[in-house]
């Protein structure tokens, strides 16, 4: 949790033995496994509504994505649809499509007849 290693937890056991003396020390170690499993439950209750907060929003994105999905697959099929209507009116009417020939203003010009 704190990576410490077994030598420094040794140390800190032999400081809280001179410091605390023997007759207080496994009263002091039962307080702070206490505080660390108070501490422990708590993060727990803090993350408990923000995991679940964000397997909800996780939920929302990929039904949004799905939406999206069908929505441009659903697209796709009525603009293939929409070529082949157009397709289909440009092979009954191919004279209706036809742009109309407009001539080049300088051809004219070059050609040594007045515009």
């Amino acid at each position: 949790m704190f990576n410490l290693g077994f030598t420094h937890i040794v140390l800190l056991g032999v400081i809280a033995l001179i410091v605390v003396g023997p007759e207080q020390l496994p009263d002091l170690a039962k307080k702070l496994a206490h505080l660390l499993n108070d501490l422990r439950r708590a993060k727990d209750e803090i993350m408990a509504p923000m995991s679940q907060l964000r397997s909800d929003a996780q939920r929302a994105l990929d039904n949004a994505k799905l939406k999206v999905d069908q929505d441009v697959s659903e697209l796709m099929a009525l603009r293939k649809q929409l070529d082949e209507q157009i397709q289909a009116q440009q092979k009954a009417q191919p004279s209706a499509v036809t742009p109309p020939i407009v001539e080049d203003p300088k051809k004219k010009e070059s050609d040594g007849q007045p515009g």
